[in-house]
């Protein structure tokens, strides 16, 4: 089975996401996260899209201090594929939510939904 990839898009503010142990800087804008989620995808979207996460166990928790989601996409490609088309396209934040996937810089990359959109139709994946 393959596991399904989505992308959430969020408004940020400029400022520092601190996690555990490292932390990272995001001027504001317009982000993509990239993740990936089984059959239940709508259980994993909604908890990104929610204020309220209990306990923060993956990197995009930790955006909520500074960011506002906006939209997400579901798609039925993988998540590395995914990733991978945009860090070729948009600028990433290095060493975000891809520590299971070292193939690509990151899975946070400074892009509106409506460019992605337009690469993901241009790779013919939409």
């Amino acid at each position: 089975m393959i596991r399904k990839g989505y992308i959430v898009f969020f408004n940020c503010k400029e400022g520092f996401i601190q996690l555990k142990k490292r932390s990272f800087y995001l001027k504001h804008g317009i982000y993509a996260y990239v993740g990936s989620c089984g059959l239940n995808c709508a259980k994993r979207i909604s908890r990104h899209l929610s204020k309220e996460k209990g306990k923060k166990h993956w990197h995009v928790d930790f955006l909520a201090n500074l960011c506002e989601p906006t939209t997400a996409l579901i798609l039925n490609f993988e998540e590395k594929k995914i990733a991978r088309i945009m860090a070729a396209m948009f600028y990433s934040i290095e060493g975000f939510g891809n520590t299971d996937d070292l193939e690509v810089p990151s899975h946070l990359f400074s892009a509106s939904a409506s460019d992605v959109i337009s690469l993901l139709r241009e790779k013919q994946l939409l």
